[in-house]
């Protein structure tokens, strides 16, 4: 049940992928937390459409959008290098 609600609002999160670049074309607008929803959204369509065998370029045709803004973004992402680096502290970092 859990596995289909991701795979159903991570299909959401691509299709307001669509919608953002409807909206505003300038891909680096696009916040740095949605930015990172639409690749969580793309990692969970592509281990899906895998697990189905639907991996094709039809299939895949919607994730286009989230994927064209994590191109874009990718350059810009530096707030996200701190969550990064918060990752790989040891848990006492935290604890202290």
């Amino acid at each position: 049940m859990s596995a289909e609600e991701a795979v159903k609002h991570s299909l959401k999160l691509c299709n307001m992928a669509t919608e953002f670049l409807g909206i505003i074309p300038d891909k680096s607008r696009c916040p740095s937390f949605s930015a990172y929803a639409m690749f969580v959204a793309a990692s969970i369509q592509f281990k899906s459409l895998g697990a189905q065998g639907l991996l094709r370029s039809e299939s895949i045709s919607r994730l286009y959008p989230a994927i064209s803004i994590l191109e874009r973004v990718k350059r810009i992402w530096h707030p996200l290098e701190g969550l990064v680096r918060c990752h790989r502290l040891p848990a006492r970092h935290f604890l202290s």
